[in-house]
């Protein structure tokens, strides 16, 4: 799977507020953290569904290489990264929204 086909697919999974979370790459129905693989998943931050949905373990740094500039694109995601951005930094920022994430998968 091309690594533009597992941004959309993780763009898809996360299009629904209710399946993004932060702080965990997923969580199950209790809020309680899971794999991002695990059946009882329901909800998954951008890393966790980047996981969820990726084929080829060898491909995963170059898919969150491209989500990871993806993100650098929003600049409200940018500004509250700090001197270094991570996924996670953007994805768990205390005034991240669902709307900033999915404009970064964009």
């Amino acid at each position: 799977m091309k690594s533009s086909e597992v941004l959309q697919k993780a763009r898809d999974l996360l299009s629904d507020p209710k399946r993004w979370t932060k702080s965990k790459l997923a969580r199950d129905y209790f809020q309680s953290w899971t794999n991002p693989n695990h059946p009882d998943a329901v909800c998954w931050c951008s890393w966790g569904a980047v996981s969820k949905v990726r084929v080829d373990l060898k491909d995963e740094a170059k898919q969150l290489g491209i989500l990871l500039e993806g993100f650098k694109e929003v600049p409200t995601l940018r500004f509250r990264s700090g001197v270094y951005p991570t996924i996670p930094s953007m994805n768990d920022h205390r005034d991240t929204t669902h709307e900033e994430i999915m404009e970064g998968f964009d």
